[in-house]
Order: structure tokens, then C-alpha cells, then sequence
């Protein structure tokens, strides 16, 4: 199962942060400036952490990833049972059609 993901960083240095911009690319849709929307499994999430490690400075820089829901959640059944956190899953999910 996939699970949705707000990622978002904070890079110190230009070089390293254009190294982690093409890697996130490749995972998500870009959102703005240093956040991207990833729908990840979790050896998906595994993959792209170990690689993100690679290229940041641990003293330096920070990476987040913030899970909001998993993709699994209905549209249709979110409606009569919906919590914030599912809100705001729906509203970016319906963003990115």
C-alpha cells in the first residue's frame, strides 16, 4: 500500500540542493519551492531516503517527510466520516487530477 507524503526540505548548500530537487522530482509532484507530494510504498520511501542521505549534509541541511494519508482512501467514502488529516489528503489528491 501507498502512503501520501508531504516532503520537504531545507538544503544548505545550491549544489546539493539541485541533487535533491532531481531526485525529488523523480519521486513526486512538485508543489512549491522545497515541497513536493509523494505517493510512496514503503520500500519506495526506503529507496528514496537512502539515496536523499547520500546527498545531504546531516549538520546542515533537513529533510521532512510528513505522511498525510494513505492513497488507499475513497473519495467517496471520506465525505459522511472525514477527519482533518483526510480532508487535507482529499483536497491535494483532487488538486493533482
Amino acid at each position: 500500500m501507498r502512503v501520501v507524503y508531504i516532503v520537504c526540505y531545507d538544503i544548505s548548500d545550491p549544489r546539493r540542493l539541485r541533487k535533491v530537487f532531481r531526485a525529488m522530482k523523480g519521486a513526486g509532484d512538485h508543489l512549491q519551492l522545497s515541497v513536493f507530494l509523494c505517493r510512496l510504498s514503503d520500500r519506495q520511501k526506503a529507496r528514496l531516503q537512502a539515496h536523499l542521505r547520500e546527498i545531504v549534509d546531516p549538520e546542515s541541511d533537513q529533510v521532512l517527510f510528513v505522511p498525510v494519508c494513505s492513497e488507499a482512501v475513497s473519495y467517496t467514502h471520506l465525505r459522511a466520516h472525514e477527519t482533518v488529516l483526510d480532508l487535507v489528503c482529499r483536497l491535494l489528491l483532487e488538486k493533482k487530477k
